[in-house]
């Protein structure tokens, strides 16, 4: 081990938040505290509910997206940091 090498980082569990990209067209048709739902692939017959927390203000002119982040209440069941999840919007008008 030498100075500066990474050892292990610390990842925090709870609260469990999830980060997503949204087509451009969500835009004015979701907004903080709107729920979604959120599952593994691996177990989709479960969904865990989350309420959206953020919205970028900033479109992502590479891809057209906006980026969104949502807090899954408690408990988060299976879920675990960098797990890839399906993300489910329930309103999107």
């Amino acid at each position: 081990v030498t100075a500066g090498d990474r050892m292990f980082w610390v990842t925090e569990v709870s609260p469990m938040n999830v980060r997503f990209t949204l087509p451009q067209e969500f835009i004015g048709k979701i907004r903080v505290g709107d729920r979604v739902s959120v599952s593994a692939p691996s177990e989709s017959d479960k969904n865990y509910p989350a309420k959206i927390m953020l919205l970028s203000p900033v479109v992502d002119p590479s891809s057209g997206t906006i980026e969104v982040q949502a807090r899954v209440a408690e408990p988060a069941g299976n879920l675990r940091p960098g797990m890839t999840v399906n993300i489910l919007v329930k309103k999107a008008q």
